[in-house]
């Protein structure tokens, strides 16, 4: 009889264990896969004689080449420019910047309805994002993109702020990876004074 109690305590005393291990190992699946596996660093350069705080910015986002290739299901859905639109957008506005952001048709015929928005916003400066390449996996999805940020001074006609950008994580991770980056570029542009801190 005693003999077993103890192997019923011994097998109890080792599924608790196992549970927790088990519960542990889906918490880091799900943290690897949506909010822990996403990294951006970035690179920038100045014109510091022509640093000055923006108050009206016009972004224009131009990674539709990117979302046109064959990419998996999962990745193609949240891979969206408006993703990191909407993103910008919050990050833009919670540091006191008006903004409008539109998403670049590389194919539109038209390219001057741009700088008709531009104008019509009566823009300050404008954020141009573009992406330099990027690394396609087996599966369809995009490990790493480097993308090319340039500020251009409306009043003083030139770029005077330039950014190479890694984004890189778990392709399905688009979301935050998005997220991640729209953070990034706002606080180097007010690390390098561009936008007032507050």
């Amino acid at each position: 009889m005693n003999n077993t109690n103890n192997g019923f305590r011994g097998r109890a005393s080792i599924r608790i264990p196992v549970c927790v291990i088990g519960f542990a190992a889906i918490l880091a699946l799900i943290c690897g896969n949506g909010c822990a596996n996403a990294s951006v660093t970035m690179q920038s350069n100045k014109n510091a004689a022509a640093v000055r705080p923006i108050r009206r910015l016009y972004v224009l986002i131009q990674q539709d080449a990117l979302e046109k290739q064959p990419l998996s299901k999962k990745s193609s859905e949240q891979l969206k420019s408006d993703v990191l639109a909407a993103n910008l957008q919050n990050c833009l506005s919670s540091n006191s910047v008006q903004s409008k952001i539109s998403v670049v048709d590389l194919l539109a015929l038209d390219e001057k309805i741009y700088e008709t928005k531009i104008q019509e916003f009566y823009s300050d400066a404008v954020l141009v994002i573009g992406i330099k390449n990027g690394v396609i996996d087996q599966f369809g999805g995009t490990p790493m993109i480097c993308y090319d940020a340039k500020l251009y001074d409306e009043i003083l006609r030139k770029y005077v702020w330039r950014a190479a950008i890694n984004n890189s994580g778990d392709p399905g991770a688009m979301d935050q990876r998005m997220q991640k980056m729209a953070v990034a570029i706002v606080a180097q542009l007010r690390a390098d004074g561009f936008i007032e801190t507050q």
